[in-house]
């Protein structure tokens, strides 16, 4: 009898423990880039360019309307080729540029173009760093398609580097 309740209370404790352990709480989930939490840019943008409560307002009404249009791009754009994408998005991104520059002064300007120019170099290092982890991946694995190439604009950039300039 005795041996049998210790076998019932051994057999309790680990179904309760197995139970306990079965569920666990999901992690939160963390940005995988530090430039996707748009609260975060938004705020250390604004603290940078030294926005004012109404400054501030006005470049979230922009940011939602570049969103909306940007998105309309891309449904109305399904169907052209990448090269007449890329300069509808070029396009779009000079526009909304233009927009909150109208809202900023001269100082705040100056300041957007320096964020815009570190942005600028931030991505080509990392863009940098990903082509040459790709090569060195590249003698490991031997692949039989044919690595993709991307169309250059006239200034030398690539699609990367244009869709890059936009901070916002």
């Amino acid at each position: 009898m005795k041996t049998a309740l210790k076998l019932l209370a051994m057999a309790f404790v680990m179904l309760i423990g197995t139970a306990s352990f079965a569920q666990k709480p999901k992690p939160k989930q963390q940005p995988q880039h530090k430039h996707m939490n748009k609260d975060s840019a938004f705020a250390k943008v604004s603290k940078r360019l030294n926005l004012t409560a109404e400054q501030q307002t006005k470049l979230r009404d922009i940011i939602k309307q570049n969103h909306g249009e940007m998105k309309a791009l891309r449904e109305a754009n399904k169907t052209v080729s990448k090269e007449e994408k890329r300069k509808a998005v070029v396009a779009q991104m000079q526009k909304n540029d233009e927009r909150v520059k109208q809202i900023l002064n001269e100082q705040q300007k100056a300041e957007y173009d320096k964020i815009k120019a570190e942005r600028k170099a931030e991505m080509k290092k990392h863009r940098e760093a990903r082509k040459a982890e790709q090569k060195k991946n590249k003698g490991k694995k031997k692949s039989s398609a044919p690595a993709e190439t991307k169309p250059e604009n006239n200034e030398g950039d690539t699609d990367e580097d244009v869709l890059e300039e936009g901070i916002l």
